[in-house]
């Protein structure tokens, strides 16, 4: 698997290139195709006998084709130069990024080995699972189109704001669904995914899946503030929910178990600063930014509600309807925040490209 990185670095530059310009529609009919080849590729290796060498054979198949479609895409169209004296200059200059990183890295699975340190590796199996399908949601959706048009209206202070208002709008109305069906279903979600012998992983997950509901700008504030290039403040965030993840997760831990540790993870103080240092960026569109929040938020709850009042927990009719609230819900947020949307992109489309002259330093 570790070629996969090697195929990975030799297509950013490229992918970069047509993000930087927005011109993220140029290659996502390749990113589908990619995805589509690894599930086909994985598929017939499976069926003729590969087991899990079919996950690596179809990743590194599916980012191998992916590569060569975005060097043809972008054939003739990037002058590459290699200047090794601008190189120190770079790593310095992002080395707060890259601690992030790390940090990150650390973050999303720090849980794992404190559960493991009180309990035995089957609960950790039990945690994993929980964990992972509540996060599922918050680490699939991406914000790469988000960081562009942020880099784009950097310069513009009320098209900076309403472009990190729209985009985290996106983001989290994904998160909101997703947690209102995990939370009204968890015994069919685990029977479904699962088996009906992991039934410890609905009570870690009933907590878990509400999680996100009180992580708003983590993803979408972090890209904001990188950039206006203020890393620091983005790694003392992190740091901070680290910090408290790790004490609180020992100590509740060690009075109530794994649930403890689901527990802490509400405690999210660089979370709160980061929420803090958002607003600042708002200035007179605060009224405006929590309003749309809340509407998010509340406006997909009725549907589920109704649904959790009139059919009994633990069926499939809940299940169903469940799924029907979503779309229900999902196509109020989109009637709500459509105008919205319409309104951005035709003042985008009216202003001239003010980042094109100076786009070779900021990319």
């Amino acid at each position: 698997m570790s070629v996969w990185i090697v195929i990975d670095a030799v297509i950013m530059v490229y992918r970069t290139y047509f993000e930087r310009r927005l011109l993220i529609r140029h290659i996502t009919g390749f990113e589908v195709l990619r995805a589509l080849l690894f599930g086909v590729l994985a598929a017939l290796l499976a069926f003729n006998g590969a087991g899990v060498w079919s996950f690596v054979g179809g990743e590194l198949a599916s980012s191998a084709a992916f590569a060569l479609f975005l060097l043809w895409r972008a054939r003739g169209r990037i002058p590459l130069t290699l200047d090794l004296r601008r190189i120190p200059a770079l790593l310095r200059a992002s080395r707060y990024l890259f601690v992030v990183w790390v940090a990150f890295q650390i973050f999303n699975y720090v849980d794992y080995y404190i559960v493991r340190y009180f309990s035995s590796s089957e609960v950790v199996g039990y945690y994993s699972q929980a964990y992972w399908l509540a996060f599922l949601v918050p680490l699939t959706l991406t914000v790469r189109p988000l960081l562009p048009a942020l880099v784009e209206f950097r310069h513009d202070e009320a098209e900076f704001a309403e472009t990190l208002r729209l985009g985290t709008l996106v983001f989290l109305s994904g998160i909101v669904l997703a947690a209102y069906f995990l939370f009204f279903n968890i015994e069919k979600v685990v029977l479904l995914l699962f088996s009906e012998t992991w039934t410890d992983v609905g009570p870690l997950l009933r907590v878990l899946c509400l999680v996100p509901l009180v992580d708003i700008f983590t993803t979408t504030g972090g890209e904001a503030l990188k950039v206006q290039g203020r890393d620091r403040l983005w790694l003392t965030t992190v740091v901070l929910n680290m910090t408290a993840l790790i004490a609180l997760g020992l100590l509740f831990t060690y009075l109530w178990g794994p649930i403890g540790m689901a527990w802490a993870n509400f405690a999210r103080l660089g979370s709160l600063l980061m929420l803090i240092k958002i607003f600042g960026i708002f200035a007179g569109q605060r009224r405006e930014l929590v309003l749309s929040l809340a509407q998010v938020y509340l406006l997909p709850l009725p549907f589920f509600l109704a649904v959790a009042a009139l059919l009994p927990a633990d069926s499939w009719s809940r299940f169903v309807a469940s799924a029907a609230a979503a779309g229900l819900g999902g196509g109020a947020l989109l009637l709500r925040f459509l105008p919205d949307y319409r309104r951005f992109f035709r003042r985008a489309r009216a202003t001239p490209d003010a980042g094109s002259a100076d786009i070779g330093t900021t990319s």
